[in-house]
């Protein structure tokens, strides 16, 4: 099966690509970048949303909430695949969550100018090695000073639940100030 590419804009119906029973609805995200020059300390964080504001936010001071949870650090983007990633258990997410932001942010180095090749993949299942759903290359360009990528939505409707895939650069700072930017984009 080949793993359909979606651009900015783009949207995923999770549950058409899944496979998993009810009652076990497990999704991973894996975002991924390459560094170029200098050192960029990038974070995957996750907001859950009600009616579009946050009620929660998974970030690396709180790596766990009740249907999210975070993977380690990875402090230098080196290697190949996902530098860190994203359960989602869309079973014991609050009952109220009806939407989660995927963003990625700058803790300290250069800013999103300086970082080659940002991805993010979706697949059926809690692991990176479960069938992938989606991979989205993300090819806007990040100017000086952009520290804050809102990657993409997923949002709960009557058929379950949809991915958008969102794409745009934000300068909000460093470390926790980007992370309360990201917050921010959704007051």
């Amino acid at each position: 099966m080949t793993t359909p590419i979606i651009e900015k804009g783009g949207i995923v119906n999770l549950a058409k690509e899944t496979v998993q029973p009810a009652g076990s609805q497990k999704f991973y995200f894996g975002a991924g970048w390459d560094k170029t020059g200098g050192g960029t300390d990038l974070d995957l964080m996750a907001a859950l949303l009600v009616d579009g504001k946050v009620v929660d936010l998974a970030y690396f001071g709180q790596k766990t909430l009740p249907g999210a949870k975070l993977s380690d650090d990875n402090r230098s983007g080196e290697g190949a695949g996902d530098d860190e990633f994203l359960i989602i258990d869309v079973d014991n997410l609050p009952s109220n969550v009806n939407g989660i932001a995927i963003g990625i942010a700058v803790y300290s180095g250069d800013d999103f100018a300086s970082v080659a090749n940002p991805h993010i993949r979706g697949c059926d299942g809690a692991s990176a090695t479960d069938t992938q759903i989606f991979d989205f290359p993300i090819k806007d360009t990040a100017f000086a000073n952009d520290t804050v990528l809102h990657a993409a939505t997923l949002q709960k409707g009557g058929a379950g639940w949809m991915l958008k895939a969102i794409g745009t650069f934000h300068a909000k700072g460093k470390g926790t100030d980007a992370v309360n930017g990201f917050q921010g984009l959704f007051a």
